[in-house]
This record gives C-alpha cells, structure tokens and sequence, in this order.
C-alpha cells in the first residue's frame, strides 16, 4: 500500500471525494475533495513562509484546519512538531529550542480563546504564522484552480511524497521526568500504527469516530485522527477530554 500518511489518505480521498469525512465543534464539515483541496491551497499559501528548516511547530487544537495544515507540510516535504499548549509557555519553549524550530503554525483565535502570551516565541526570533492571514492571501483564482486540478486528478505541481522512513511527526513527552523529550514518528511508525489497529479491530464503512484527545497526543494523532481519514472513516475533532 501507499508508503506515506499523505498518500494513504489521498488515495482514499480518490475513491470517495464527496463523502464528508472531517468535522469539528463549529460543526464545519469537510468532505475528502474540501480537505485535500484545502491541503493543497493551504500549501501553496505557506510554502514561502516556512521556507528555511525542515520542522514547523504547530500550535492549534482540535479542528478542521489542524489535519489540513499537517497535511498541507507533508505535501510541502516538512515535519510537524505538535505543541502541547497545556503544558505552559516556558515548556513549549523549551519544545521549540529542542526541535530547532523557526517557524510555529498557530490562530490567533485560538490564542485569545486559551489565553496564551507568545511574546515570549517572538523574543525568542521564532516566527508565528496565524492561519487568518495565510487564508486572507488566499485568492479565488488559487482555490478555482486547485479544485478543478483535484476533479481532472491531474498531478500535484507542490507535492513531494515523502518516503516510509522519514519523519512524519514529532511529539513531546509530557515532562515528568523533566525536560520534554522530542519523539520522531515516521510515516512507517504511523501506517504501521494504523495497520495493526484495522487488523484487530472490527471496524465498518458505517462507524464513526469521536476524537476528543488532541493531536500532540500520539494517539489522537495516530488512532483518533488520520486512522479514520486512511480508512474512510467519518472523525468529529472535539477540543478537550
């Protein structure tokens, strides 16, 4: 099968592309085509910021936008390294100089909504990129041609599918040993994940998924969230336990 998450979840977006298979509290719904689309445009759109590094921090809860803009870096050949905004700023700090990150994803609704002070990421030179203004510099034009390139199935001119071994993700550890350690995931590690999951569970074309464990879980990465978008599988993003 497919050697990489991308490609596993374009290929069932291939076989399905109008079935919704994302939707999160705002009770948004996305269908296979609006998220790979959305993915691609989204790509494109970050592609000069991000430039420079090959690890982006992200920093958003469970919503739609966060399993688009994962996918949107793999298209773009970079590895999303999950923030775990809970632990506090001076922890995700300390995440950012460990991954060596330049770059962190984030909204600035989500910012205001936990009640999160980055000025101490952008003391530190680390740049943030809220998705409100990547989407404001989104032209019609860019989404028109994107969609029609998805309904023709004609070739990515931004994706670069990564191989099996590479990284895919980082997460953190939670710290309690002290400083969070980094775990790299490859795209091997998550599809082999996924794998043993669909060998053991029963799971059918008609189950649901409630996802409430956030994405810098690895389980609600890998179980929660891009199982059911490999399979085929309806995921509702909850934002909290």
């Amino acid at each position: 099968g497919p050697q990489n998450v991308l490609s596993a979840v374009a290929e069932s977006a291939r076989k399905c592309p109008g079935d919704v298979i994302l939707e999160d509290a705002t009770q948004q719904k996305l269908t296979y085509r609006k998220l790979m689309v959305g993915a691609e445009v989204l790509a494109h759109a970050l592609r000069g910021a991000v430039a420079g590094g090959g690890r982006v921090g992200l920093l958003l809860p469970n919503v739609n936008a966060t399993p688009v803009v994962i996918l949107a870096l793999w298209s773009l050949g970079k590895v999303p390294a999950m923030l775990n905004f809970s632990s506090g700023i001076p922890t995700m700090l300390a995440c950012t100089e460990l991954a060596g990150l330049k770059h962190i994803v984030t909204s600035r609704a989500f910012l205001e909504r936990a009640r999160l002070n980055v000025d101490a990421f952008v003391k530190a030179g680390i740049n943030l990129i809220y998705l409100e203004d990547v989407r404001s510099g989104i032209s019609g034009s860019r989404k028109f041609l994107t969609l029609l390139q998805h309904v023709l199935h004609l070739p990515s001119s931004i994706s670069h599918p990564p191989s099996a071994g590479a990284t895919a993700v980082i997460v953190f550890t939670s710290g309690s040993e002290g400083v969070p350690k980094g775990v790299e995931l490859t795209h091997g590690n998550i599809l082999a994940n996924i794998r043993q999951m669909l060998a053991v569970a029963d799971f059918t074309d008609r189950d649901r998924f409630f996802n409430c464990l956030p994405l810098f879980h690895s389980f609600g990465f890998t179980v929660g969230t891009f199982l059911p978008l490999v399979r085929g599988l309806y995921v509702f993003l909850y934002p909290s336990p």
